[in-house]
C-alpha cells in the first residue's frame, strides 16, 4: 500500500491508466444500466462515448509518460516553476490559457469518440 501511495505521489499522472482500466472492466454494467437492451459490446452511441472517455484517459497517461521520460526539464518545470509563472500572469491571460486547454481536451475527446 505504501508503494502505491509513493508511486501516485511521485507520478500523479499514473492515475488515469487505472481509471481507464476500471472503466473498461465496468463498461458492460454501465451500458446495461443506461440501456437494458444493449449488448455487452454493441457499437451504439453509448459505447462510442464510453470508449472515447477510456481513450482520452489512456492518451493522457501516454502523453505525460512521454513527457516525463523524454523531456525531464519540462516535467521538473511543471512540478516546480509552473505555479510561480502562472501566478505572475494577468487574469485575462489565465482565462485564455484555461479556455485553450479546456477546448483542446474537448476536441481530443471528440476525436477519440469519432475515431473509434
Amino acid at each position: 500500500m505504501n508503494f502505491l501511495k509513493k508511486l501516485l505521489h511521485d507520478w500523479p499522472d499514473f492515475i488515469t491508466l487505472p481509471i481507464a482500466a476500471i472503466l473498461w472492466c465496468i463498461s458492460p454494467t454501465i451500458l446495461r444500466a443506461w440501456d437494458s437492451t444493449a449488448g455487452v459490446f454493441d457499437a451504439g452511441v453509448l459505447q462510442i462515448f464510453l470508449f472515447g472517455l477510456i481513450g482520452l484517459c489512456f492518451a493522457n497517461f501516454i502523453t505525460w509518460m512521454f513527457l516525463k521520460l523524454n523531456f525531464p526539464t519540462i516535467d521538473r518545470w511543471t512540478d516546480n516553476g509552473f505555479m510561480r509563472d502562472w501566478s505572475s500572469l494577468e487574469a485575462k491571460d489565465r482565462i485564455k490559457y484555461f479556455i485553450c486547454v479546456f477546448l483542446g481536451l474537448l476536441f481530443a475527446f471528440v476525436l477519440f469518440c469519432r475515431v473509434l
